[in-house]
């Protein structure tokens, strides 16, 4: 004889952390990377031309080795962002090399202060196309990850009605 094993159901406050949680990222992923990363033509971007001071390496939360983003501080201007997915050895060689009080020429994303294109003098050291190549991959993985987390709200509602069906079965007896 074998026992049949009961499902495990779904406690409430997993099912509303599901729900609330998952709605709430896979958004964010979904339509904020969107926002934030939205391909763009060259002409679109903001040009913007500034004096270097300095730079940050911030690196990412969970693994310590991947880079999130480099910060660049400029005297004339707020600090602008390189995103991670773009960051290769040659830029972050590129942006070691550079002497304070150099002249930076950028191709600024609008709807953020994200890099897609610098140049000092005749140097390129982040090209616009690669940028562009780079933040759309990203941008792909950070729609997988929102439509993983909507599949999770999605368990999270169904525990909901179902617990809501059940019960009503229940008063109905």
């Amino acid at each position: 004889m074998s026992k049949r094993r009961k499902k495990q159901e779904i406690t409430l406050g997993t099912a509303v952390m599901l729900l609330v949680v998952g709605l709430i990222l896979g958004s964010i992923f979904v339509f904020g990377s969107q926002y934030w990363g939205e391909p763009i033509q060259r002409e679109d971007a903001t040009e913007v031309s500034a004096i270097y001071e300095a730079y940050e390496i911030n690196p990412g939360k969970i693994r310590k080795h991947h880079i999130k983003q480099i910060e660049i501080t400029l005297a004339d201007h707020s600090s602008v962002y390189i995103d991670g997915a773009c960051v290769s050895e040659d830029v972050k060689d590129g942006i070691k090399a550079l002497p304070k009080g150099a002249k930076l020429d950028m191709l600024v994303h609008p709807n953020s202060d994200t890099v897609w294109e610098l140049k000092h003098g005749d140097k390129t050291i982040l090209s616009f196309e690669e940028s562009q190549k780079d933040i759309k991959n990203e941008n792909v993985g950070f729609i997988i990850l929102g439509i993983f987390m909507y599949f999770c709200a999605a368990i999270g509602l169904s525990s909901l009605l179902m617990r809501g069906i059940r019960t009503r079965k229940r008063k109905r007896r």
